[in-house]
């Protein structure tokens, strides 16, 4: 999903919270939505390292590039290939927030719920794409994607 798709749904996420749980406020909306968006830097790092290029437009078409290519490819041929290893998106760091939220503050709760429903409009777009299920579990993902074929070697 594409980053305005996540700012939108965010928006629209953080806005019903604030409404309906006055103790969200100002800040626990904000981090909603910041949240929401900023877990896919993980995609501009990965594209950073792969080619050396802090260009984020580059990095915009890259990634773009890169779905056109599964969309391209066959369905059974999709689950051969990957595109890149976001290492933010996993149930690893929903844990973690979880319990620095009860432990440290309230407010990774909130960041805790702008990734999770990140991640939930991830899986909701990706599985019926792809066929395969990614971006569960980071070492899972990691250790996975080490017998696929990179997306760029098409």
């Amino acid at each position: 999903m594409l980053p305005q798709e996540h700012f939108i749904y965010g928006i629209f996420l953080a806005g019903f919270l604030f409404l309906i749980l006055p103790y969200v406020g100002l800040f626990g909306f904000l981090l909603i939505i910041l949240s929401t968006i900023l877990i896919d830097s993980d995609h501009f790092l990965y594209y950073i390292v792969k080619k050396r290029d802090f260009n984020l437009v580059n990095a915009y078409r890259f990634f773009r590039n890169n779905h056109t290519k599964f969309k391209s490819l066959p369905a059974d041929k999709r689950a051969e290939y990957f595109g890149s290893w976001s290492f933010f998106h996993g149930i690893e760091w929903l844990i973690l927030l979880f319990f620095l939220t009860f432990f440290i503050s309230e407010y990774f709760g909130f960041v805790f719920l702008g990734i999770a429903f990140h991640l939930l409009l991830d899986y909701s777009e990706q599985w019926s794409f792809y066929s395969r299920k990614d971006k569960i579990s980071i070492a899972y993902d990691f250790l996975k994607f080490r017998g696929l074929r990179d997306i760029n070697d098409i």
